[in-house]
């Protein structure tokens, strides 16, 4: 029930933000490839790039993005340290500036600030002293500091293609065999939900009908009357 309950909630959201295209299922099948290729918990995944997509990133973007962020499993950063950095990237989308501590999230989440400050300078021809009075004055906008997040990421990745290096790690290490099989749950649940969904959409019009029996005056004066009856009982 669990499965089938995330993958409806889940699939109506990205329905909702695919304005009208209708595209919630391919959307959660896409992501859920991403989690496994990753070895990374479906729920968890699902969430970081809703996250991602409810802040006003396309659904390219924040599949690119998260799996950019992916890379930094090969310096040490935990699935859980992911959620971090996700975490501080919309608020940046949301405030619109960067600030400190989204910074130290990133920091945590393994992200080179030093880094990020550099590729600021080259996207805006100013020196590191300067980016760093910039921020603090807020005047570093989200439009220049997240791609400066990512070419960051991406310049201690050598280069390769987003996901890359994330996605050998879970292929090629102990730890990422590990998370792979310990997470495989959730899509093996997703796809019996996946098949029973049918079932559940003809059940829903017969529990209408008794809601509908329920709430009647019929149904209530029977409910009030078992209700009476057994307060008498005591």
């Amino acid at each position: 029930l669990g499965a089938s309950m995330l993958r409806e909630r889940m699939v109506g959201a990205f329905n909702t933000l695919s304005k009208g295209a209708g595209t919630g299922v391919q959307d959660f099948e896409r992501i859920k490839r991403l989690a496994f290729d990753f070895g990374a918990p479906l729920e968890d995944t699902v969430n970081q790039i809703l996250a991602l997509r409810r802040t006003g990133f396309a659904a390219d973007e924040a599949e690119n993005l998260f799996k950019r962020l992916q890379d930094l499993r090969r310096v040490g950063v935990s699935l859980e340290e992911m959620k971090g950095a996700v975490r501080a990237i919309t608020q940046i989308k949301n405030t619109g500036f960067l600030q400190g501590d989204e910074l130290n999230e990133l920091a945590n989440a393994g992200v080179s600030v030093s880094d990020v400050y550099k590729q600021l300078g080259k996207r805006l021809g100013k020196t590191v002293p300067e980016i760093m009075k910039l921020k603090e004055a807020g005047k570093i906008a989200a439009s220049d500091a997240i791609p400066a997040i990512e070419a960051a990421i991406a310049e201690m990745s050598g280069g390769k293609a987003p996901g890359e290096l994330g996605k050998k790690f879970a292929d090629t290490t102990a730890t990422g065999m590990i998370e792979r099989f310990r997470n495989i749950g959730g899509f093996l649940f997703d796809e019996i939900a996946k098949r029973i969904a049918p079932a559940f959409e003809s059940v829903a019009p017969i529990l209408k009908d008794v809601m509908a029996a329920i709430e009647s005056p019929q149904g209530v004066a029977v409910l009030d009357a078992i209700g009476g009856a057994s307060n008498g009982s005591y």
